[in-house]
């Protein structure tokens, strides 16, 4: 790794990740910004993808729930701030941000 950006494996000429990833290390080696390219791949999520992976997130809460079940012991004032402190960023992107 060099620079931060993952060097193509000398003896199979790709990048360790994989092809997925190529396009977007090698934007980024060529001085773009990664989050530009992210933003393009994320923009091509439909509502049904964004919905699946709602869904997908509260299976493996469900899950995680069930092995570790003193999750659930947790108080509810610590929850109310933990929703609160979650919650801040997003509110502030899409209320207050210009």
């Amino acid at each position: 790794m060099i620079g931060g950006v993952a060097q193509p494996d000398r003896a199979h000429g790709s990048y360790p990740f994989g092809r997925r990833f190529e396009s977007v290390l090698r934007h980024h080696k060529e001085g773009g910004n990664m989050l530009n390219e992210l933003n393009k791949k994320a923009s091509r999520l439909s509502y049904v993808d964004i919905k699946f992976l709602e869904v997908a997130l509260l299976t493996l809460g469900v899950i995680l729930t069930k092995l570790f079940p003193k999750v659930l012991e947790i108080s509810f004032p610590v929850l109310i701030a933990a929703a609160i402190l979650f919650s801040i960023k997003p509110f502030y992107s899409f209320w207050l941000k210009k």
